[in-house]
């Protein structure tokens, strides 16, 4: 997992953007953090995956948000991992 510097920054920033966010908008959707692909796990700590949309889902459960998640379909590996190769920005292909 990232460094807590790492995970407290990203809180931060996260929780700065919904606030933002939810001052102008009528709603605020949230999406999970993608998985990562099988080639991708030697680069990055699989763990992140889970620990990151946890804290967006406790973000979203004190600031009235909503998260949602549209790669629900991807996560079929261990946690944080696809089985499926994906592209490293996460986005799915044709």
């Amino acid at each position: 997992m990232d460094s807590a510097t790492t995970v407290r920054g990203f809180a931060a920033a996260t929780g700065r953007i919904v606030t933002w966010l939810a001052a102008n908008a009528d709603r605020v959707l949230v999406a999970a953090v993608p998985p990562i692909g099988p080639e991708a796990g030697a680069e990055r700590d699989p763990a992140a995956v889970a620990a990151y949309t946890a804290l967006l889902r406790d973000l979203c459960a004190r600031q009235g948000c909503r998260i949602f998640d549209p790669f629900a379909d991807l996560r079929d590996g261990p946690p944080g991992l696809t089985t499926r190769a994906v592209p490293p920005d996460g986005s799915r292909t044709a």
